[in-house]
């Protein structure tokens, strides 16, 4: 597979590539090869040929309070890039959806929600990391959770390619989400309600005061 990645991707492919720099510890040693994907179908390129050629693949997202250890990680670690990172808002009955890029920091999430008016993630204020690694820990506090307003995730899987898969066929458990095996999220669906600014504003505070 190796040279496979190198034909297919160049000089983003990266072998022996020390996750220290790709994680907030600065810690941790190196994976057999690394690569940021650029949107679904480069990832489910990469993993059609995973499987084919045998090779272990491991997602690592922001890499906020990830411990790797000092003999790194065997085989493919693969990082979504900024084209899965992006938000899509739109209007949704009485409310308004969002698909929210995987890759892109929670946190970004909940300010760009709140500077827009829209309730239902102020008791996400503080919380670390990526969408996806929120979504996969049903990231929650103060009583609410990913659980309660996720409506729908996108993931890419080597059998199937891209899908939605919608809130009916997603399990979610007290701090933990039950993703299907050789899958990857790409974007997570939230709907959101308008709220009072000001009031969204206070609940975020609030948060943040019982956090520090």
């Amino acid at each position: 597979m190796r040279s496979w990645l190198r034909d297919r991707f160049g000089d983003r492919v990266r072998f022996a590539e020390p996750l220290s720099r790709h994680t907030s510890f600065r810690i941790g040693g190196p994976a057999d090869a690394w690569l940021e994907v650029a949107d679904a179908a480069e990832l489910c390129d990469v993993l059609r040929a995973a499987r084919t050629h045998g090779v272990p693949w491991s997602v690592l997202g922001i890499g906020t309070n990830v411990l790797v250890a000092d003999r790194g990680v065997r085989g493919l670690v693969l990082k979504l890039g900024r084209g899965l990172g992006r938000f899509d808002w739109r209007p949704d009955g009485d409310g308004w959806a969002v698909r929210a890029g995987a890759a892109a920091p929670f946190k970004k999430l909940v300010m760009d929600a709140a500077a827009r008016g829209l309730s239902g993630l102020e008791f996400a204020e503080g919380i670390p990391g990526s969408i996806g690694g929120g979504l996969l820990m049903n990231a929650g506090a103060f009583g609410g959770e990913i659980s309660h307003c996720c409506t729908a995730i996108v993931v890419v899987d080597p059998e199937h390619g891209e899908r939605v898969l919608p809130k009916a066929e997603l399990r979610f458990g007290y701090r933990r989400f039950d993703l299907p095996a050789d899958h990857v999220v790409t974007h997570v669906d939230f709907h959101l309600q308008p709220g009072e600014p000001a009031a969204i504003r206070a609940v975020m505070a609030e948060a943040k005061r019982k956090r520090d």
